[in-house]
């Protein structure tokens, strides 16, 4: 399997996760005008919950117009979802039970796992390359 698929596959993943936990995106609406709202904490929260939805939107957009940009957003996503105490990948909830603190290990364990996966995914990907250049071939060639 190419490393694109992979890379639009995660991201589709994330949209998943993201996209039926409305709660988390529409908060800013539903709060606004409450008691402290415009508190500092408050908005970075509100600023956040935002990027939560955006950020797997902006992933699978990217990836599939083969930006760097996407890779970032697929790999910031688990940050903030962790935030929020969901995993990247969906329906992995399903597999861990009741107790709080096992838990979150599940959570930052998968999340750090999908973050790894980006950072492979664009340095493999030829969008981040390491090699040098080939300066040797006729194409390549500094005038003279």
């Amino acid at each position: 399997m190419k490393k694109k698929r992979i890379s639009q596959l995660i991201a589709l993943g994330e949209v998943i996760v993201a996209l039926p936990l409305y709660g988390i995106y529409t908060a800013p609406v539903r709060f606004f005008g409450a008691i402290g709202y415009w508190a500092p904490m408050n908005i970075l929260t509100n600023v956040l919950s935002v990027v939560f939805l955006v950020l797997p939107l902006l992933a699978l957009y990217g990836i599939s117009k083969d930006r760097s940009y996407g890779y970032w957003s697929l790999g910031l996503f688990p940050v903030v979802a962790f935030v929020f105490g969901v995993t990247a990948i969906p329906f992995v909830k399903y597999l861990y039970g009741s107790d709080v603190m096992l838990n979150t290990v599940f959570i930052v364990l998968i999340n750090v796992l999908v973050t790894a996966a980006a950072i492979w995914l664009y340095y493999s990907g030829g969008l981040r390359s390491n090699q040098s250049l080939n300066l040797t071939g006729a194409k390549n060639a500094p005038p003279s």
